[in-house]
């Protein structure tokens, strides 16, 4: 059967997949973010945090450990979306003042990490790309450990999830509404620790 245009149906179904796959490439084109692109984008988060939170110290009470958490309870920032999907991580990102008084940031999105950078290193950050904690060390070369901590109450633990130390006193703290700087003060809990491994090594999307 021909259309007025001279046209059957097979050609017009035709003309219209090729129209829909013309649409398809050039969506795929403008929104698909190459990895490079999205490394960039945790690296300028990561220097927008830091940088937010050297304006804003003063309104926590541990002026020189801030966990991202903490401060997007506080209103200081919104969730960041993570590039990768979903959003940054709020346990582990967080900006602190080393023993010099440096401003530094750690940053996770995903399985990515900026670790132990100034804020003002952070746009040329090494990236590492970094495994789930657990408590059974991988067979790996590139393994890192750490001790981390969670609260137990008539036997139970209080948290899901092991925790940084200041992580921790910044929990007990929103969910007590206690005041403490260290874990060594907390009375709601006893505090306990378990040594934690992951996988971790430098990844390098600038030299592809």
């Amino acid at each position: 059967m021909i259309n007025n245009k001279g046209f059957g149906k097979f050609e017009t179904l035709t003309i219209i997949v090729v129209i829909i796959c013309i649409i398809a490439f050039f969506l795929y084109q403008t929104l698909e973010v190459s990895d490079d692109r999205k490394i960039k984008l945790i690296r300028e988060s990561a220097t927008s945090f830091g940088r937010t939170m050297i304006n804003n110290s003063t309104s926590f009470r541990n002026q020189n450990n801030i966990y991202l958490d903490e401060a997007i309870d506080e209103g200081s920032v919104k969730k960041i979306k993570s590039p990768f999907g979903g959003f940054c991580d709020g346990s582990e990102s967080r900006f602190y003042r080393d023993s010099r008084g440096n401003s530094k940031i750690n940053f996770r999105c995903g399985e990515y990490l900026i670790e132990d950078v100034r804020v003002d290193d952070a746009l040329s950050a090494t990236i590492y790309r970094v495994g789930n904690w657990s408590d059974n060390k991988p067979s790996s070369s590139n393994v890192e450990e750490k001790v981390l901590y969670n609260c137990s109450s008539n036997g139970s633990e209080l948290y899901p999830n092991y925790m940084e130390d200041l992580y921790l006193v910044y929990k007990i703290n929103r969910d007590y509404s206690s005041d403490y700087y260290s874990i060594d003060n907390i009375t709601e809990c006893s505090v306990v620790k378990k040594t934690f491994y992951r996988t971790k090594e430098a990844v390098n999307f600038d030299k592809k």
